[in-house]
């Protein structure tokens, strides 16, 4: 007879709901405040007004016009002194917002320009929403993360989806692809897993580490796919678009460089190393301060490039955990990493919410069971995990049999919803807290202070991945590849 915790679980309901709502207002709340005093597209906004303009260069002069920084300033500066509410005491001065993505991705600026610009802006950003919270309901069934609903909408409204939807970035998309891929590397499909990671082309960045990880993990047909993928990008372009690749390289060069707009814009609100920098080099002497971010930025590489140990077995836990581990690398070590970036964990989220329950509850049925046995020695081949839980295993009667007492330890609520309303709570909690930093002091105050909270959370995630592929070594049972 096994005993019931409603309370607990009624609790956990009323937690959430409560945080939800908590949220929503805050962050209507907040967009209104900054539509009220700063209009649009100057914060609210912000990447929209490039992304448009881009797509009204293509539309007016061509495809490599989406790089002509001419070009791209006309068409936002007529944005900007319509719709922007120009004030001494906070705002952005104007200055070019570029579109350095490279053919042909530009294309999906188009559509949203053959609406007027608030219209358009709104269509885009409740389009993104949809997408994310959509493709969430396949990361859930494709992982067997059951009731994902609260999960989802605590990820809509999580401060790096937040941020992305309000100023009109594309970070969602790095959600459908990455996702893609590591449900494709989950079904041992190689090659369609490269051909997905090679849409992550859109935003180079976020590749720095996935190339050198996949050498060390000997995935060929992963790198081949990448390959193949963007030479299907680049040669129909250069064949009957060549002022488009041309445009780009010209743009990106200028844009990209040192002293670029893009490699430049907000460098303190980032998530990375660089912005830990910029931050303490205000408080302490520069080159001490530089010398340990440097440093600190070569350590979380390595910790990263470690977790391809986990992407030469064909364990969907382990790979789980490799996945995260690298993309949490390689936000904080990458040079350009704004907090909508941090959406690039939601997949391999999902996969170790999955595993890690599963994991939990093995590594407390094969330890109760072998309790039960005269030679439990016999039990350590079997590759059992010392993972903390919630549960403690209950003490057995030897008279029933181990298939009864393995099935009652795996029913444990705790075991499969702990961890999961957990991480909802930080994602709501990510928020709420950026809301309160913007209302009480201002919103660049904020978002540094953000920035290098979630710079220490993804350490944490990139070292607990590590030990965690470390601590289950070899050992660690293989799954058969399904067909």
């Amino acid at each position: 007879m096994h005993t019931k915790m409603p309370n607990r679980s009624k609790y956990s309901r009323v937690w959430l709901i409560l945080s939800v709502l908590v949220v929503v207002l805050a962050e209507v709340a907040f967009t209104t405040m900054v539509v009220r005093s700063r209009g649009l597209f100057e914060y609210i906004g912000l990447d929209y007004r490039g992304s448009r303009a881009a797509g009204e260069a293509i539309l007016e002069h061509g495809l490599g016009a989406a790089y002509n920084s001419q070009i791209l300033e006309e068409s936002q500066r007529r944005l900007f002194d319509r719709y922007v509410i120009e004030s001494e005491e906070h705002g952005l001065p104007f200055y070019v917002v570029p579109a350095p993505y490279p053919p042909p991705f530009t294309l999906a600026f188009v559509p949203s320009t053959w609406l007027p610009p608030v219209p358009g802006y709104l269509v885009w950003t409740l389009f993104h929403a949809l997408v994310l919270a959509v493709y969430q309901l396949r990361l859930a069934r494709a992982f067997g993360v059951s009731k994902p609903g609260w999960l989802i909408a605590a990820v809509v409204l999580s401060f790096p989806a937040f941020i992305n939807l309000i100023m009109g970035q594309i970070s969602v998309w790095l959600v459908v692809f990455f996702g893609e891929a590591v449900i494709a590397f989950d079904r041992h499909q190689r090659f369609r897993t490269g051909v997905w990671l090679g849409l992550l082309v859109c935003k180079p960045q976020v590749l720095v580490l996935f190339l050198p990880a996949l050498v060390l993990a000997r995935q060929w047909r992963v790198l081949l796919g990448m390959v193949a993928l963007v030479v299907v990008l680049i040669v129909p372009t250069l064949v009957f678009a060549g002022d488009w690749v041309a445009g780009f390289t010209e743009g990106i060069l200028s844009a990209a460089g040192s002293t670029g707009t893009v490699m430049n814009i907000f460098p303190s609100s980032m998530t990375n190393w660089r912005a830990f920098g910029v931050n303490a080099a205000r408080l302490y002497p520069s080159s001490v301060v530089w010398g340990f971010a440097l440093t600190a930025m070569i350590a979380t590489g390595i910790a990263g490039l470690s977790c391809s140990i986990g992407l030469r077995t064909t364990d969907r836990h382990r790979t789980a955990v490799a996945w995260l581990g690298l993309a949490a690398a390689t936000c904080a070590f990458t040079w350009h990493a704004h907090v909508h970036q941090l959406l690039l964990l939601v997949p391999p989220l999902y996969a170790v919410l999955a595993a890690v329950p599963r994991l939990t509850r093995i590594s407390h049925q094969l330890s109760a069971a072998a309790s039960d046995t005269p030679r439990p020695a016999e039990f350590s081949r079997l590759g059992v995990l010392d993972v903390l839980s919630s549960t403690t295993p209950r003490p057995s009667d030897r008279k029933h049999r181990w298939a009864r007492h393995l099935a009652a330890l795996a029913t444990k609520a705790g075991e499969k919803r702990g961890l999961k309303d957990a991480v909802t709570l930080w994602l709501l909690g990510s928020s709420a807290i950026f809301v309160l930093a913007a209302f009480t002091l201002s919103i660049g105050e904020a978002h540094d202070i953000l920035g290098v909270t979630l710079l220490a959370c993804l350490v944490a995630v990139t070292t607990v991945c590590v030990l965690a592929l470390r601590s289950s070594g070899t050992s660690h049972p293989r799954q058969v590849p399904r067909s």
